[in-house]
């Protein structure tokens, strides 16, 4: 095996240690996401939520809605909720919204699961949000929510709904737009006080959530593989008593 210096043109030649390492590396990962798929698979199952369309990426580039601080499309696990929600008391008083909701996959996983007021997605690509709704269709039949809706719009100058109690992102920007979309969120809990969880998955930008010194971190999820990206962070933000 040689490995080719992109700084000098070089090859390399590289040890038997080095390939064996490499190698067994590829394999674990290889493991890890079919342990992963085969959880979907199976909450999907209990859930009543195999026939959505959700699993397939879809790039913005393609959908003629890239911009700096947008990522693309890729599919949340369904564990990440689960694990937001654990110990949650969820009631038909609280809006849950999913920043991004690309093709409507939590959204979908909420409605069935959870016994919230209504559900609520705010996505930037008209096609994605078409595949969302129809995924909500799917998903009424056995849903415990009364009300959901998928919303096209910038996130980044959506002003966030008063009554949302809940909110979800899986790294759906990141930069100045995740910047500013935090800073909605704090605009409208000055508007009405109230409690707000938000459910970040991937939180590689947390410490923009803690600067705004209005959330604290509640928890922390963690994998077994201990990465950024393995991570679903629970944040709270609670009225000051007055």
């Amino acid at each position: 095996m040689r490995l080719t210096d992109p700084g000098t043109g070089l090859s390399s030649q590289v040890s038997p240690a080095v390939r064996l390492k490499t190698r067994l590396g590829g394999l674990l990962a290889r493991s890890r996401w079919r342990f992963w798929r085969h959880v979907d698979l199976l909450i999907e199952r209990i859930s009543g939520l195999r026939s959505l369309d959700t699993e397939r990426r879809a790039m913005l580039d393609d959908l003629g809605v890239a911009a700096p601080g947008r990522l693309n499309y890729q599919p949340s696990r369904y564990i990440s909720l689960r694990r937001g929600l654990r110990g949650a008391h969820v009631t038909s008083d609280d809006v849950f919204l999913d920043y991004g909701c690309g093709k409507g996959r939590v959204l979908a996983q909420a409605a069935r699961g959870y016994p919230f007021g209504r559900v609520l997605g705010v996505e930037i690509s008209a096609e994605l949000a078409e595949v969302a709704r129809a995924n909500l269709v799917r998903a009424r039949s056995g849903a415990r929510v009364a009300d959901d809706d998928v919303v096209v719009a910038d996130a980044a100058s959506w002003p966030l709904p008063d009554d949302v109690t809940y909110v979800y992102m899986y790294r759906p920007f990141t930069g100045k737009v995740f910047e500013t979309v935090i800073g909605r969120i704090i605009e409208s809990l000055e508007r009405r006080p109230r409690r707000l969880t938000l459910i970040y998955v991937y939180p590689e930008l947390e410490e923009v959530i803690l600067r705004t010194g209005r959330f604290t971190r509640a928890r922390t999820f963690r994998s077994a593989e201990r990465s950024v990206h393995h991570r679903v962070s629970v944040f709270v933000s609670e009225p000051a008593r007055p």
